[in-house]
Order: structure tokens, then sequence, then C-alpha cells
């Protein structure tokens, strides 16, 4: 399912080959969110185009809309959005944080109100790993609880015991043979409470280990070290996923401890929001580097929207919201994570990570130390 093909350590950055149902993924790989079987503005050729190999859509929302018996009746998530490459599905659990759909925890599961209609359904592990075989992505990942940040002791120690009982229900359950799963270790940011649910997780069938609950507002220092807590114990021949976290500075510097998946909104969202990555730090498409100026939009950049577009034209475009300017940005920010990730695996493939992490991070925070 899973091979380490080169190491800078025993604990620290590797390459791998994630081998799912459709494709080997090569590894460090960053994951474009699809939440509703779409990148927004993306098309399926677009995101090949770009090179990218792995999507995460929400298993919840598309089991509310259009509903697993239309995705299953289409071959599975592959078919629906004609997308030839490997895929995860997300449980829902992510959802228990998210106000708008007035979550409530039970033993059982989690209690969710739909935000098309409004109706109310109760989400259990057996119901989850039901749910992402119709939808058929290659990974299916654990149902979860999902302690909000700044709980206190008890309910995050709650989280861990329900997250791994469910997790062994979750196992127990799935029967679709092709399909990978993941379980999601949680714990806060706490030693203790992290500690315990990588140990309990490692007990369990599982292909892979997602590390949640995290990047909800906690800082960059505890989000890290929290990180780390689960790295040291998790089983080291399974990848591991650090799900939400998306800048290209926090990627380097977990892949440095051992993360070998990512996903995020970051590039997409900023994109929509007028902010382009580049090597030296984000831009905004509104400054005065862009209006009126018909060079290249990124020197250092062969994505199609930097090859074919100058400044100008970009800033036009938001200018008076067509709807073309974020699709273009959003190319452009696919293309610069994409790039990351290669040159990241290129590092680790040659030796030479070390060197690469630094250049990039001193070019990227323009010579300021990020918090670790």
């Amino acid at each position: 399912m899973f091979t380490v093909v080169n190491e800078a350590g025993p604990q620290g950055a590797r390459t791998g080959i994630l081998h799912t149902s459709h494709i080997d993924v090569r590894t460090p790989v960053f994951m474009p969110v699809a939440t509703k079987a779409s990148v927004k503005t993306m098309s399926a050729g677009d995101l090949l185009e770009l090179d990218v190999q792995n999507i995460i859509a929400n298993a919840y929302l598309l089991h509310l809309r259009p509903g697993t018996e239309v995705i299953d009746k289409a071959g599975g998530l592959h078919g629906f959005m004609n997308w030839p490459r490997s895929s995860f599905t997300d449980s829902g659990g992510f959802q228990i944080v998210r106000d708008g759909f007035k979550p409530k925890v039970t033993e059982e599961g989690i209690m969710l109100k739909s935000p098309f209609d409004g109706r109310q359904e109760l989400i259990t592990p057996d119901f989850s790993s039901g749910m992402q075989e119709k939808i058929g992505a290659d990974v299916a990942m654990f149902l979860d609880d999902c302690a909000p940040l700044n709980s206190n002791d008890a309910r995050v120690e709650k989280a861990v015991v329900r997250t791994t009982r469910w997790a062994r229900e979750f196992s127990e359950s799935h029967k679709k043979p092709d399909q990978m799963k993941f379980a999601i270790a949680q714990g806060g940011t706490s030693r203790s409470y992290r500690q315990k649910s990588a140990r309990e997780l490692n007990k369990i069938e599982c292909d892979g280990y997602g590390i949640g609950g995290l990047c909800l507002g906690e800082s960059k220092v505890e989000m890290h070290k929290a990180t780390g807590y689960q790295l040291d114990i998790l089983h080291r021949d399974r990848p591991k996923y650090l799900m939400g976290v998306g800048t290209p500075v926090d990627i380097i510097l977990a892949v440095e401890k051992g993360v070998d998946i990512f996903d995020s909104v970051y590039p997409t969202r900023n994109a929509r929001h007028r902010t382009m990555l580049t090597n030296k730090g984000s831009v905004n498409i509104n400054s005065s580097g862009f209006k009126g100026r018909i060079e290249k939009i990124d020197e250092e950049c062969d994505c199609s929207t930097c090859k074919c577009y100058s400044r100008a034209y970009l800033h036009h475009l938001f200018g008076v919201k067509e709807l073309l300017a974020m699709r273009l940005l959003t190319v452009h920010n696919l293309h610069f994570m994409m790039r990351l990730m290669k040159n990241i695996r290129a590092s680790i493939d040659k030796g030479n990570f070390e060197k690469f992490k630094k250049e990039f991070i001193i070019t990227y925070c323009d010579g300021s130390q990020p918090h670790r």
C-alpha cells in the first residue's frame, strides 16, 4: 500500500509511493480540496494539466447532494467528476467545528444539520464507512471526534476515547477491499492526549494515519509540536497525513518531521481573494506592482497563466469582477504548489533537503525565521 523510497533520517523527511487503486501517488504530496466533487473554478482536465495527483472531497456533503446513489451509479467519485487519478474522502467529522452544521456529538456518532434543507442526521462510524464505500474514493477517512479549539481537558480526553472507539467500529464495518482506510489521530495540543491517541490507533487495522484537530487557530508552534508528538509514535511504515495544513513553510517544516500528505484550501481560496503565491511570498493583485504593468505576472513561473497574460490584465479582470480572474490565479497558485512538492521530493531524493528547506524559507519569508 505504501513504499518508502528515500529517507533523510529515521524520523525525518522522506519520499514514498502511495499505491492507490488508480495511480501510484508520489509523496510528499499536496491535495487540492474538491469538497463537493469540484476544485473551485477547475475542471478535471485543468488539474491533469497541472499534474495534480490527488484530490480530497467531503463525503458527508456529497451524501447530502447529489447523494451517494447518484455517485455510485456514475461509477463512483472518479466517474462522476471524470477524475482518473487518486482521491480521498473526509468522513464529515470536521463539521463538528463548523457552527453552520449545528453539530451534536453523542457516543454513537455526530448529529449534523444539513445546510441545504435543515434535515438532521446521525453520522455513525458504520454509516460513514458505507457512505464512503459508495462514493468510492481511493482512501476513506475514519469518522473522528474533533474537539474544537480551546476545549478543556475533559472534552479533549472524550474526543480521544470516542475517536479510538469509532476507529475500531469503522475499520470492522468497512468492506471495500480496494479502498484504503486512514485512521485520524486527535488530542488537541496536549502531548499526553496526542500520544495516547497515537498509541491506541496503532492497535487498529488501517492503511495510514491522518493527524487531525489542528490548523484550527492554535499557534504555529503548538501545531508543529502536536504533530511531532504523534509522528514519533505512529507506525513508521504507513503514510502520515497532516489534515488541513497547506501553507508552503508549514508543509516544509512538517515534511522535515516525516509527514507525507497534505490538503488545504489555501492556494485556491487565496486565488479567489486576489492573492498570488510566489517564491518570495504572497502578493496581492491590488498592489501597485500590477495596475497598468504589462510584465509577466511571475517571472519565475511557467504556468499557462504566467505564460499568456500580463499583470495588468489580471489586475483588470479582478477590478471588473470577471470570473476568469479567479480561474487564472487558481491555475497559478496550484501550479506553484505542485512545483513546490516536486522540488521537495527531488531535494529529498538527492539528499539535499536541508539545503532546500533553508534556502526556500529565507527567500519566502524575506529572511525572517518561521515559528516551529
